[in-house]
């Protein structure tokens, strides 16, 4: 959704539109997330279309990792589980 309207493109359309725009974004992001804004002032002092756009970028990157991390949590798990039935299955000194 952009500017209250639903947006059908390809996410990846903007970096290949609009490459050094993109960057601004990702590299402002970066910023506001050590600390610096891109703007004098406070955060109510910053442009509200980047703030929005900090926001939805931090969310989706923070969502990104959670889904990573639980990704990895289910790969242990799984792991976990061939291990022991691989245990349960050759019991040293029954063979």
């Amino acid at each position: 959704m952009v500017d209250g309207e639903l947006d059908y493109q390809c996410p990846r359309r903007p970096w290949l539109d609009d490459l050094y725009g993109m960057h601004t974004l990702y590299d402002a992001m970066t910023h506001y997330r050590n600390g610096f804004l891109m703007e004098p002032g406070g955060v109510l002092d910053q442009p509200v279309k980047m703030m929005s756009a900090l926001v939805v970028m931090s969310n989706q990157v923070e969502k990104c990792k959670t889904d990573k991390d639980d990704s990895e949590r289910e790969k242990e798990r799984m792991r976990a589980a061939v291990r022991a039935r691989a245990e349960a299955q050759f019991k040293p000194g029954e063979g």
